[in-house]
């Protein structure tokens, strides 16, 4: 494979263990293979080749440029037909088209992941029967751009690229990779699927290469993603001292995170963790990618810059769907449903978008505040915060946002999207572990399955007893989600039903009993 840039040395030749690039073979590696790897710089050195996937931010800088010098044209014909990102078949030969922005956004691979799904969802407000006349969203938004003739519409059409397409195409490498371990762990026939080569179809790959769509080439560094969050690092002075955003720290521990987890010669295999961890890491990583689109979008409230707005509430709000009714349908209502922005609610409505952090999986400190308007950093929840009336006397925040798993489980089913739904029932999603380190301990999520299977359970009596002896089986809850997210029960022809039926065995089943056993644990350590 030709490098397409001039990277000045810096691809390298990398050794590592044959099983972290032959795992989806279920093969078991004794020897070492040769490599080659790309050096994107800042100290990333991917294990596979993405060059040419790096190379795409080329297309964003040569856009920028053709607009510079007054052809809008030509960067419009460079977001749909592609210049710099070749694209290669499994053997390697090289192919006639290129890799485009717009491709990013049109093809089939894109929504073949729960952000997605969700974006689609949210853009739908809820009505399944409009969520797939939303799936073009990306490229109709910069298409628009490109057709407005009045003022900065070209240059919005390239920032849309890197916020819509470019952003969404990237998260989606992340659930690939989820995808590519789990069938490993399930002994999927690969072959079969596809996925029999370890460079092309692996786990490691769709990481690598989610890496090089954020990072880019070192030689357009300053468009793309990893811009992206720098420009609003320092805005809002989210910044480390040696200078770089602390989303792309975050996001450069991520990946590190993810090849670490890949580096086991039993990766992925049956009896590991490996899809869980990557499971926890894809969503942490998309969760950073949100801080710089909720950054950008409350800077350009502040400067009432109406298409940015559109760009960057299109970006964001969509995925707070899944979080609190109300407050996602005055966001909506106020800067989605409006072709205009009122600034005279500008307080209110950061309020309502502050108020949604915590579900998208960030917080205040990470957003910051926005220095040039002198608009403070928002509170953190304190820890006896109000729950339904009721202020609790230790921290249990974390706990009580398991009903969000549910909700989105049912929301994911509701869309088809079954993989995704399994996934977050089995390893969880909101309700983090407690780490009294966050920086040294290891993250971990409480999932509605370990609740539906612990032990626990049993100090709920009389209740736990009386389920238990009438279906015969301790685990009968956690085999009626399973079998039912899995299609192996009556309700598989049904979508609404299925969903209905999974939600109420989740509410009433697995967090209701365990809601008890706490309650008689409690009682028990009140009379010790």
């Amino acid at each position: 494979m030709v490098p397409l840039w001039n990277d000045g040395g810096r691809r390298r030749t990398l050794a590592f263990a044959a099983a972290a690039l032959l795992l989806v073979h279920g093969v078991e590696a004794q020897t070492t293979v040769t490599v080659v790897g790309t050096d994107l710089g800042l100290g990333v050195v991917t294990r596979t080749p993405v060059e040419a996937q790096a190379a795409l931010q080329l297309d964003l800088l040569q856009m920028e440029q053709a607009i510079a010098a007054g052809d809008s044209n030509k960067a419009s014909n460079l977001y749909q037909v592609g210049l710099n990102s070749l694209q290669y078949d499994k053997q390697g030969n090289e192919l006639p088209n290129k890799r485009s922005l717009s491709s990013l956004s049109t093809g089939a691979d894109v929504r073949k992941q729960v952000t997605f799904a969700v974006q689609s969802y949210g853009l739908a407000n809820g009505d399944l029967s409009t969520v797939s006349t939303h799936y073009l969203y990306a490229d109709q938004f910069v298409k628009s751009m490109f057709a407005d003739a009045q003022g900065d519409g070209a240059q919005v059409a390239v920032e849309a690229s890197t916020v819509l397409n470019l952003w969404m195409y990237t998260v989606a490498q992340l659930y690939k990779a989820v995808d590519d371990c789990a069938l490993v762990q399930a002994d999927a026939n690969l072959q079969k699927l596809g996925l029999e080569d370890g460079i092309f179809g692996s786990a490691p790959q769709a990481v690598d290469q989610a890496m090089a769509f954020y990072m880019g080439t070192p030689e357009s560094r300053k468009v793309g993603l990893y811009a992206l969050a720098q420009d609003a690092g320092k805005l809002f002075n989210t910044v480390e001292a040696n200078g770089e955003a602390t989303v792309n720290a975050r996001i450069r521990q991520l990946y590190e995170e993810a090849r670490e987890a890949m580096s086991f010669p039993n990766a992925c295999r049956t009896g590991t963790n490996t899809v869980e961890q990557l499971w926890g890491i894809a969503h942490r990583w998309v969760s950073q990618m949100q801080v710089p689109l909720m950054q950008r979008l409350i800077y350009n409230m502040v400067e009432q810059d109406t298409k940015r707005i559109r760009l960057y509430s299109t970006a964001i709000i969509p995925a707070t769907i899944v979080c609190r009714d109300s407050t996602h349908r005055r966001l909506r209502e106020h800067l989605l449903d409006k072709n205009s922005y009122d600034a005279n609610k500008f307080l209110a409505t950061l309020g309502d978008m502050q108020e949604l952090y915590d579900c998208l999986g960030f917080t205040c400190a990470d957003v910051g505040a926005l220095v040039s308007a002198q608009i403070p950093e928002c509170a953190g929840r304190p820890p006896n915060f109000p729950m339904a009336a009721y202020s609790p006397s230790t921290n249990v925040h974390q706990l009580s946002k398991i009903d969000l798993d549910v909700k989105q489980i049912k929301v994911l089913v509701e869309l088809e999207e079954y993989k995704p739904a399994k996934h977050l029932y089995q390893y969880g999603k909101n309700s983090e572990q407690f780490r009294a380190n966050p920086e040294t301990d290891a993250y971990g999520t409480l999932s509605l399955q370990s609740l539906a299977i612990t032990t626990d359970r049993e100090k709920a009596d009389p209740e736990y007893k009386l389920f238990v002896e009438y279906h015969n089986d301790p685990n009968y809850a956690d085999k009626w989600i399973l079998n039912s997210l899995d299609g192996k029960d009556k309700w598989k022809n049904n979508v609404e039903q299925r969903a209905a039926f999974i939600t109420t065995v989740l509410q009433h089943h697995v967090i209701y009993l365990y809601a008890l056993a706490e309650l008689a644990d409690t009682e028990a350590d009140c009379v010790a």
